[in-house]
Parts: structure tokens; C-alpha cells; sequence
């Protein structure tokens, strides 16, 4: 019998409580975000502390994706990110003459391969998805960017039977998804922020807040005599 859970800070990506119950295949969607890199370095208190979080909780994910798929076998599992598809540079040490010890590996993106912009599938990554809010772009765009990366995959699956074709309303952003317009971009690119996104996307509105804000103090306001 299919089951369906989600997540949360004991179990990032709830697969734990499914290999309790014996499921036999798996399909992870996670859209956490991922941590990145950081070419400088802080070692104020607070900054050291966000990143020691920051890698135990990536450790700790990544852990629980390599004990799946080491019980269950990777033809049993479909592992589906937001980061799928986008470029790579693999870092080489630095040896004792503090010199690299081999090139960089540099992987380039292929988002390609299921109809995503690159510059879209990297700013979809960053969307705050924590806060369960989304425009209907927003939520558009995650659910066709999902559906799509996760075509072929699904594939795999035993007895996977190919399904027809439905009319999703989230194909309506297709051709943004494949050739964005700066408008578009603009949206995703304020879809990170925690809030105030509709002040960055339409400036305007700073106007009516600001007069009642102006009409407020001068109510308000107490003269000093």
C-alpha cells in the first residue's frame, strides 16, 4: 500500500519511518535547501555556529539517503532534488608544496535533458520552501520542475507502467521553465527571501504603506508643549 510522509528535524526526509513499515520502493522528493559553499571564511561565534548546524544537518541527510539506498538498492529508490541537473566544480587538496594536487573537476550543467533553463533550475533551488507560501508562479514552477526531472527516473521502477499524458495546470509555466523572460527570473529570484517578497516584486506598494504609516504618526503624534 502506497504511504506518503514528510520530513521534519529528527528525519529529514521521513524515509525512516517507511523502512520501519517494510516499503519495498522508494520515491524522495527533497527540496531542502542545500548547503553551499562559502569562499570566506567567518570565525565570529555566530558564524561558526550556523555553519557547524549547517554541515551536521547536511552529514545528517546524506547519511540517511546512503543507509536507503544501501538496504533497499538503488533500482528501488528514485532520488529527485533541486539541485539535479545543475554544474558542478569539484575542488582539488592542496598538497604540502600548498600547491592544488590535481585540475579542478568542473561538471557542466544539464538541465537540458528535461526541458529546464539551467539559470532557473539554480534559482528554483533556492525558493524558501519552509514557509509553505507560494505565488501561483512559485508553485507552478516547483511542481512542473519536479514532474519533469522525475519522468525518466520513475521509469525504472518495476511493472512502472508509462501513464498518458494529463493537462496540468502547472504546464502553463512550461516555456518560462525553458526559455525564461527577465520577468520571470525577477519572480524566482525573490522567491528566496523570507518576506516582504511582493514589496521587491511591485515597489509600488511601498507607496500606500508609507502613507499610512505618515497618516498613523500624525494622529498619533503628541505635541510637546
Amino acid at each position: 500500500m502506497p504511504q506518503l510522509v514528510d520530513g521534519g528535524v529528527f528525519d529529514n526526509q521521513g524515509v525512516e519511518s517507511l523502512l520501519k513499515n517494510e516499503c519495498t520502493h522508494f520515491i524522495v522528493s527533497d527540496a531542502s535547501g542545500q548547503m553551499g559553499v562559502e569562499y570566506e571564511v567567518y570565525t565570529d561565534p555566530v558564524s561558526v555556529l550556523l555553519r557547524v548546524s549547517g554541515v551536521l544537518q547536511d552529514r545528517v541527510r546524506t547519511e540517511g539517503l546512503l543507509h536507503l539506498l544501501d538496504s533497499k538498492g538503488e533500482e528501488n529508490v528514485v532520488f529527485i532534488d533541486l539541485r539535479k541537473g545543475l554544474g558542478e566544480r569539484g575542488i582539488s587538496w592542496i598538497n604540502q608544496d600548498n600547491v592544488p594536487a590535481e585540475e579542478d573537476k568542473i561538471i557542466e550543467p544539464n538541465c537540458k535533458e528535461f526541458d529546464v533553463n539551467a539559470e532557473v533550475q539554480e534559482k528554483l533551488s533556492l525558493i524558501r520552501t519552509d514557509l509553505d507560501a507560494f505565488t501561483e508562479v512559485e508553485a507552478y514552477s516547483l511542481m512542473l520542475d519536479a514532474y519533469q526531472m522525475s519522468r525518466k527516473d520513475l521509469v525504472q521502477f518495476v511493472n512502472a507502467k508509462q501513464q498518458p499524458e494529463a493537462e496540468w495546470k502547472f504546464a502553463q509555466v512550461a516555456d518560462f521553465l525553458k526559455e525564461p523572460t527577465p520577468e520571470y527570473l525577477k519572480q524566482l529570484e525573490v522567491a528566496k527571501s523570507i518576506f516582504g517578497k511582493a514589496l521587491l516584486v511591485f515597489p509600488w506598494l511601498w507607496a500606500p504603506i508609507i502613507l499610512v504609516a505618515a497618516v498613523v504618526l500624525f494622529y498619533s503624534w503628541e505635541p510637546i508643549i
